[in-house]
């Protein structure tokens, strides 16, 4: 019996599942097909990429990733584009994100939708009619209409508030009715690192897990669901490894650049780890969804501190380009030795200086150097590195 309810669907080999099925149960057992991808903004637009669609731009980026040998590409439905108000899902965007999904096939990419995108390279971004009228007493930046907010969220997960849940599952239900179909689709990703944007009960969060789940298998039995949650700590907070068990894939992001329990940005052993955990707490198989640092566009290591809108400060490391290369040669076969099914290195793009003014860039300036390819489109060496592991693998 599967965690969300009812029976295990029998997905077909064409989605690349990499693991063999026996009488409809689910057997974790790798077999040699390897998911290698990135995770994926426009350079010019990011998180405005859907309002200020350009089509051309993301043709030209998908024939980049195609040229470098990737396969998945995990790529984000901005929250307040796509559902302006609770009861209604943007149909421009729709028509928007059919766009996108023929211009991967028609490179051979597969793609895996993350569906609740509130949080997103450091700020929350959020729909304002998500927002409650309470001020917001977390460090936690959220951005409503391109403005930090002084108010925190409702209840995502619904405790207090059902009816901001509903709205999500009518997100949820209206991209994975319209699209399971395409033939782009590798799987749903139902959401990216939402406990950063609020972190709930333990019991609320996984009951949330459990419900949108079960709300894409209803709709979709042919592509698996994972989700990018990020576990807590504290006991009775926030998600656990063993939440992981309630999707059909563990979703992993694992950056030592910001653990104290690495040994530094390129500890390799850290993610090994890190899958191994998830996959064995779970009883799922794992992707690495996640992985990467940011690398310093003038050589050699050094640091960079953003000010957050409270005025506390961050600063953080940037890597070596010839270091960061080093690292995705060597944790690739490492992810795949602990047992993972593939990696999406963040991030496709290093963004364009004309952004550097908006507060993802002067709060979180370390975020504008993670890509395999930079502002101007040159593929760096850990696109080099990719390339390598992609033609062997």
């Amino acid at each position: 019996m599967h965690a969300a309810g009812g029976s295990v669907p029998t997905w077909p080999s064409r989605c690349l599942w990499p693991w063999q099925l026996n009488a409809g149960r689910r057997i974790i057992q790798p077999v040699s097909d390897f998911l290698l991808g990135v995770n994926y903004w426009p350079a010019r637009t990011f998180v405005r990429m859907w309002r200020e669609f350009d089509e051309r731009e993301i043709a030209r980026d998908f024939d980049a990733i195609a040229g470098v040998g990737l396969r998945l590409v995990r790529f984000f439905l901005f929250w307040p584009d796509f559902q302006p108000a609770p009861d209604r899902v943007d149909e421009e965007q729709l028509a928007n994100l059919a766009r996108v999904l023929d211009l991967a096939a028609e490179r051979g990419l597969l793609l895996m939708p993350t569906l609740l995108v509130g949080h997103m390279s450091g700020p929350n971004w959020l729909p304002r009619w998500a927002m409650s009228q309470e001020p917001n007493n977390r460090p936690a930046v959220y951005v409503v209409d391109g403005e930090v907010s002084p108010h925190k969220p409702r209840d995502l997960y619904g405790g207090d508030d059902p009816a901001i849940f509903e709205a999500q599952r009518l997100l949820v239900r209206t991209v994975v009715e319209r699209f399971h179909a395409h033939r782009a689709i590798w799987g749903w990703d139902l959401c990216n690192e939402i406990s950063l944007v609020q972190r709930p009960e333990t019991q609320a969060g996984e009951h949330w897990l459990r419900t949108l789940t079960a709300d894409v298998h209803a709709l979709d039995r042919e592509h698996p669901v994972t989700a990018g949650i990020l576990v807590s700590g504290v006991e009775g907070k926030g998600f656990r490894l063993e939440s992981h068990a309630l999707v059909d894939v563990a979703s992993e992001h694992a950056y030592p650049l910001y653990d104290g329990a690495s040994a530094g940005p390129t500890d390799v052993a850290y993610v090994g780890r890190r899958i191994e955990a998830a996959r064995k707490a779970a009883g799922v198989p794992v992707m690495l969804t996640e992985f990467g640092m940011s690398i310093n566009p003038q050589r050699g290591n050094a640091t960079i501190t953003g000010r957050l809108p409270n005025g506390l400060e961050r600063t953080v490391a940037l890597v070596d380009e010839g270091e960061a290369a080093a690292f995705v040669r060597d944790v690739l076969p490492v992810a795949r030795g602990a047992g993972a099914i593939g990696a999406l290195i963040w991030c496709h793009t290093d963004y364009d200086p004309s952004l550097y003014g908006e507060i993802t860039f002067t709060s979180f300036p370390h975020e504008r150097y993670f890509g395999i390819f930079d502002a101007n489109g040159r593929l760096k060496e850990t696109g080099e590195a990719l390339r390598e592991f992609a033609a062997i693998s």
